[in-house]
């Protein structure tokens, strides 16, 4: 391996835990045998339990299936774990996620077959829908459904079980995060289904692993510690899908009111990191269409009796590191102000230090890139990179080193925050030492002064350093007049909005071709504005008509 690889790989390696690097040795020698479980007795429930749905079917007859932009035909057993298909893909084939989709009640005869299908062709215990994560999602998705359909059928039973005892042997301990918590939810619902010592085994485990890791995801401002809004409303589902059952589960009684406050903090969190359009920003790895919307998240905290309506009291989400501030008529700023957390999982983190994103009117003016990819293409590293958001680019590095599709190795930390809130008007100082490797140590300050009407940037590099430059990624709805007429720009808005846009300090500006992607499988063509540095200071002004 050469020398920069391998000190990239150890800057990488010396954040994981210990019991990271314990559990990759030891899943790579342990064999993983398949122990079938059949009859497993059922747990009685004090009453019915539905869950509801947010997503669609993917299939119309079993065969032709549509994934993250992509189509597919499960043409025979093979197709399971075709190398045609990215991972991404064949892990959405093996979830089922079918039998929890909106129409899967009036679909039930399609979905047995489906169901019986996997059964049929994976029992082996081999290949992609036998990893620990497709089996969370997939035992959770076969519990709700035989909730939801009151289903009995022997074979989907004894594989339910066998696929649990498997899971049991697969935690994902050398992974951890949102990983782990899908494997303690699994056994969770798989331990309230099924009773006897094995039910029992599973609910005790389960419960351990969540006792561990909500304290720890969910964090004081009640954001999920990955700075995922994809992931944060995906576990924002998991928790009211826990207390659903916790209502009619009394070995669950105990949790259900420290489940029920995540839920509360974690709308407030979804809340300030949601676009007026009523669409997550797009922070690290984030997306439309994978996760729940907070609209949906509220309807099914709303159906549990939980408090939907609370608010973040401050616009500084301190624990997480972001700026939200909601102003009236759909002026929204949300900036990503902190560190890549958590320390030892940064694989859904981007090079994004002190990016922001801005709504007016409603409507998204700037927009970081988006996520269309997983894996370790091209593509999906140009997305984590820093030229893919709202930020300053240093002598064309990175501000944290993001490689292959999930790693990080040298990080950029917030070395100094200074927050004021005077009603009328905001300003947050914020300094991140994400360039100090390069051979000047330079560090970069951004100020954010949000306003009526107006939103202020001004970027400072400290140190000596080359280049400099400072990109502004335009949502696909907005066109720019006048440029190249000097450093006075206007944005045309939807509806007739505009907003005018001033940059100082820049030896040059450049109007380039860039790409959004607001979908897994999606790129839109849009515009960004690159601000060159004439020094070492650089001031954007937005502003905006207040009617």
């Amino acid at each position: 391996m050469p020398v920069q690889k391998t000190l990239r790989f150890l800057r990488t390696i010396r954040h994981l835990k210990t019991k990271q690097l314990f559990y990759q040795l030891f899943y790579r020698i342990r064999k993983s045998g398949l122990d079938p479980v059949s009859n497993v007795p059922h747990r009685q429930l004090s009453f019915e339990v539905n869950f509801p749905a947010f997503r669609r079917l993917s299939t119309s007859n079993g065969r032709e299936f549509r994934f993250i932009g992509e189509n597919g035909t499960l043409s025979s057993s093979e197709f399971w774990n075709d190398p045609s298909k990215s991972k991404l893909w064949l892990y959405n084939l093996h979830y089922l996620d079918d039998l929890v989709a909106i129409e899967s009640i009036e679909n039930k005869n399609l979905l047995i077959d489906l169901l019986k299908k996997w059964i049929q062709d994976n029992s082996s215990g081999e290949g992609n829908g036998w990893e620990a994560y497709p089996l969370s999602l997939r035992i959770v998705n076969i519990v709700k459904w035989l909730f939801n359909t009151s289903h009995e059928d022997s074979l989907i039973l004894d594989s339910l079980a066998t696929q649990t005892k498997a899971l049991e042997n697969r935690i994902e301990h050398h992974i951890l995060g949102n990983h782990i918590f899908a494997n303690g939810k699994a056994l969770v619902f798989a331990g309230v289904f099924f009773g006897g010592s094995e039910g029992d085994r599973w609910l005790k485990k389960g419960l351990g692993i969540l006792a561990r890791e909500v304290p720890e995801q969910f964090l004081d401002d009640g954001g999920h510690f990955e700075r995922s809004p994809m992931y944060h409303s995906t576990l924002l589902w998991d928790m009211c899908d826990l207390i659903n059952l916790a209502k009619a589960s009394p070995v669950l009684a105990e949790q259900r009111a420290l489940w029920q406050n995540v839920v509360v903090k974690g709308i407030a969190w979804l809340d300030a990191m949601t676009h007026p359009d009523g669409e997550i920003s797009f922070f690290n790895d984030s997306a439309f269409g994978i996760a729940p919307t907070l609209e949906k998240i509220r309807q099914y905290a709303s159906s549990l009796e939980i408090e939907v309506d609370s608010r973040n009291s401050t616009p500084l989400l301190e624990t997480s590191g972001f700026l939200s501030v909601h102003q009236t008529m759909g002026h929204k700023l949300i900036a990503n102000v902190g560190n890549i957390t958590p320390a030892y999982q940064p694989g859904h983190a981007h090079a994004e230090s002190l990016c922001f994103e801005l709504s007016l009117f409603g409507n998204r003016v700037f927009v970081n890139s988006g996520t269309s990819e997983y894996g370790a293409s091209r593509i999906r590293l140009q997305q984590r990179k820093t030229a893919a958001h709202n930020t300053v680019e240093v002598d064309s590095a990175d501000s944290s080193e993001v490689w292959s599709g999930f790693r990080v190795g040298r990080r950029a930390e917030v070395v100094s925050r200074a927050f004021t809130d005077n009603l009328d008007e905001i300003e947050l100082t914020v300094t991140h030492n994400g360039y100090s490797f390069l051979p000047g140590k330079p560090t970069h300050t951004r100020t954010l002064t949000f306003g009526k009407g107006t939103l202020t940037i001004k970027d400072q590099i400290q140190g000596t350093f080359k280049t400099a430059i400072a990109r502004f990624h335009l949502h696909p709805s907005i066109r720019l007049t006048d440029f190249g007429k000097g450093r006075n720009l206007v944005a045309q808005l939807p509806a007739g909005k505009k907003a005018d846009i001033r940059i100082s300090g820049a030896s040059k500006l450049d109007l380039e071709n860039s790409s959004w992607h607001p979908k897994f499988g999606h790129s839109v063509p849009n515009k960004l504005i690159a601000a060159k540095f004439a020094g070492n200071l650089l001031e954007t002004r937005i502003t905006w008509e207040q009617r």
